[in-house]
């Protein structure tokens, strides 16, 4: 090579290298820059324009702030600025979720999720709910707002570092802003639309024979509507070989609750405790902290984006909520009238239409043609080309979602109680609540819609006026429990069999073990503490898995026989270092797979069958449905019961097996299939996007045991928090979330009691000023 190339090679090299040392010079300054930018505060003072007096701010060891205020507005004008101060990314990404505008900011894969938003009409709903809403709780939202904007304000572009990188300049915040996040909790536990169109695709592809062998129970009555509709859809798959629509991300939701009496607790007072599932990640849904105002004391859990503790404790009374499963939604098939009207009885109603722009980071902006019926959002159908179907939501009902809350922390007797949260329509929830005294009640928070000729199960005929709601039933109708025989109160999603319950609040129901789990050990004994109840919150034992197992016994040779001997004797432990629970991992899976799947996979059902899952394997095992299902359509030989499960001890065995890379049983381990990953949804952002994530985490439990952690080798769904009350002596109350108080991925409290979360330990909640004072880490004022 001629001197002058080398030396030009030269040249160009140590260019690149000046380039890429410099490139990776200031890549490390911007995220020391980052690092630091949006930082929450928590000492000092700050100003918070509107306040009538100083608000006082105790920060403890965790970040848990326990605010003092003169009135009531101060305090959730304080809420709001607190929330922006630690969640302000959250309360951003949020707000855009509900209002269909996150494409704005994170481009074109945000815009399904911007059409649906839109499409099931959330932001307007948001705005019939801001109208809806009393004095007080319109006060509570205007003056959380202006807590935000302070926040917003002073803080100009010193904004979390997620919110730097998107380029994002927040919007003032808005009192509807708080019911775009009520809405979206209520989109959460409605189960919306999937188990319908589950029944209804099953119905498609298996007939009525099929759908009832599957659901049992109560007959699923089919109008002649439907008969048509399921007609023409198999006539369009005949034609075209078309799969079926998706039905949507629908999962079986889970929260456990429960309560003791004074007979059952070694303080003589009631204590409570919760913890809700939900989808789990960094941070949590729940932002915890003490409130104290005249006429207001509470402590617990707010909902970020939210005024008021949603649950916790007052001076007289603690509360805790699961979903109810409450069928809060019905779908309808729609006739259409050319293309602005549908049929109604005789004549036929207007629809609405209208088309609105996404804008789209990055991308072109995206037009959307919407409409609505008088029953509520027009929405393109799951069945033959051009069919609409309308969706009846109690979410669209306008109510004040705050007033409830508001109330119960007031409640100075459980009489109080059914009053208070009459109101309140959806979600729907089941409602534990114990008084200081010794009193425990059990009843539902939530209203249930007041249907016609139909039950909801199945898409109704939306031409028909005898099937449409008639609005909602009376809050009266619901059922409760009070200060039952035996001191005790659990809730686990399953059907609590509650007396005074009227038999059209139908509702979709879990598998009934770890509701029994939880009456059996709380039946057990007396003497409850706080550190028992939240040992039972961690409890692992499955007692459907023991139920499965024991539909098994039987002389098996082979694999089949060496599987069922390996889990002979487990006591249903899902624990981390159990290879028994390794196992049946593989073999619940193998189950549903051998009896549904083949039928399932042949008519394009098992992408979208969901719900309901444990139900019919359980129905299967225990001789329930027709022997048909144990065959495997797929062959020409025709198998039994026998044969099929003998197939799934056999093909667990072989998956476990080749899971562990054939590591030896007794060396195979539940925690390396049962994992969670903590991450943040802005995980994927350049230059700091793996700090907002921490590493797998195994963990204890199932989605059928009290430790609740839904999901195999990607646990995605669990507690969202911990928490348990003492009525007697609120001090000794504890908490805990996933992960921290902060959204702040470089702030010590992100994630800081992760750690504690997973090994199943909690905090101590301080109610007295004593208990404050001395757990007190750091004080800020917030000035008018």
């Amino acid at each position: 090579m001629a001197p002058k190339k080398r030396r030009w090679l030269r040249w160009l090299l140590l260019s690149f290298l000046i380039l890429a040392l410099l490139l990776w010079g200031a890549s490390i300054l911007i995220q020391r820059w980052l690092r630091g930018t949006g930082l929450p505060q928590r000492e000092g003072s700050a100003t918070l324009a509107g306040l009538e007096a100083p608000v006082e701010v105790r920060f403890d060891g965790a970040g848990v702030p326990c605010v003092r205020a003169g009135s009531l507005e101060d305090l959730f004008a304080a809420v709001g600025w607190l929330h922006a101060n630690d969640r302000m990314t959250q309360l951003e990404l949020g707000r855009r979720v509900a209002a269909g505008r996150l494409a704005e900011i994170v481009g074109p894969a945000a815009v399904p999720s911007d059409a649906q938003s839109r499409e099931l009409l959330l932001h307007r709903t948001a705005e019939g709910y801001l109208e809806a809403c009393g004095v007080e709780g319109r006060a509570a939202l205007e003056a959380y707002a202006r807590g935000v904007n302070a926040w917003l304000e002073a803080r100009g572009s010193d904004l979390p570092p997620g919110l730097v990188l998107l380029g994002v300049e927040p919007e003032p915040w808005r009192p509807v802003d708080c019911m775009g996040t009520v809405l979206l909790m209520a989109r959460e536990l409605s189960m919306l639309m999937a188990p319908d169109q589950d029944r209804t695709r099953t119905l498609v592809g298996l007939g009525e024979e099929g759908l009832a062998g599957l659901y049992g129970g109560e007959e699923l009555r089919v109008s002649e509507a439907l008969r048509a509709f399921v007609q023409a859809e198999r006539e369009e798959r005949a034609r075209s070989e078309a799969e079926p629509a998706d039905g949507g991300e629908g999962r079986q939701g889970g929260s456990n609750a429960w309560a003791v009496g004074a007979g059952r607790s070694a303080s003589g007072h009631p204590l409570v405790a919760n913890d809700p599932h939900l989808g789990l990640m960094l941070p949590s849904l729940w932002y915890q902290m003490s409130l104290r105002c005249p006429g207001y004391e509470a402590a617990g859990m707010t909902l970020v984006g939210a005024p008021p503790i949603i649950i916790g404790q007052g001076p007289e009374i603690a509360w805790a909520v699961t979903n109810s499963g409450l069928d809060s939604n019905d779908l309808f098939i729609e006739e259409l009238e050319g293309t602005d009207r549908v049929v109604r009885g005789e004549g036929t109603a207007p629809i609405e239409r209208w088309s609105e722009t996404i804008e789209v980071r990055g991308g072109p902006a995206v037009t959307i043609e919407l409409a609505a019926t008088d029953l509520g959002p027009l929405l393109e159908g799951f069945g033959p080309e051009g069919t609409r179907l309308s969706l009846a939501w109690s979410a669209h009902e306008p109510f004040d979602p705050i007033a409830p809350f508001l109330a119960l922390a007031r409640a100075r007797s459980l009489a109080e109680v059914r009053p208070a949260i009459a109101g309140y329509v959806c979600p729907a929830q089941n409602l534990i609540v114990a008084h200081r005294d010794g009193g425990i009640l059990q009843t539902v928070l939530g209203r249930a819609p007041d249907r016609g000729a139909g039950d909801g199960r199945l898409f109704e005929p939306g031409a028909d006026p005898a099937h449409h709601w008639s609005g909602h039933l009376p809050a009266g109708v619901l059922p409760a429990l009070e200060n039952p025989p035996d001191d005790l109160l659990a809730s686990a999603n399953d059907d609590v069999g509650l007396p005074g319950g009227d038999a059209r609040s139908r509702a979709e129901l879990d598998v009934p073990h770890r509701a029994r789990r939880a009456r059996e050990l709380l039946a057990e004994r007396e003497g409850w503490t706080p550190g028992g109840f939240a040992s039972l919150q961690t409890d692992a034992v499955s007692l459907y898995a023991l139920e499965v197992l024991a539909a098994l016994e039987g002389d098996w040779s082979g694999p089949a026989g060496e599987a069922l001997e390996h889990l002979r004797g487990w006591d249903g432990s899902m624990t981390v270092d159990s290879s028994p629970a390794a196992l049946f991992a593989h073999l619940h899976e193998e189950l549903h797979e051998r009896i549904f799947g083949d039928e399932l996979e042949a008519e394009d059902l098992s992408a979208g069958f969901r719900y309901h899952r444990r139900h019919r394997l359980l129905r299967a095992l225990r001789g329930e449905v027709e022997e048909r299902w144990f065959d495997d359509v797929s062959t020409e030989e025709v198998e039994g019961r026998r044969a099929t499960l003998e197939r799934a001890l056999v093909e667990a065995w072989r998956a476990t097996s080749k899971r562990f890379r054939g590591a030896v049983p007794s060396q195979w381990r539940y925690g390396e299939l049962h994992t969670w990953a903590p991450m943040h949804p802005l995980v994927r952002l350049p230059l700091i996007g793996r700090e907002y994530s921490r590493d797998p985490i195994p963990l204890d439990g199932s989605s059928t045991c009290l430790s609740a952690f839904a999901g195999y080798e990607r646990v995605s769904f669990g507690p969202s928090m911990r928490w348990v009350a003492d009525t007697g002596d609120p001090d000794r109350s504890l908490a805990c979330l996933p992960g921290g108080q902060s959204g702040h991925p470089f702030d010590p409290h992100y994630a800081d009691q992760l750690e504690l979360f997973a090994r199943g330990e909690m905090r101590p909640v301080p109610w007295s000023e004593e208990a404050i004072e001395a757990g007190a880490a750091s004080r800020l004022v917030l000035e008018p």
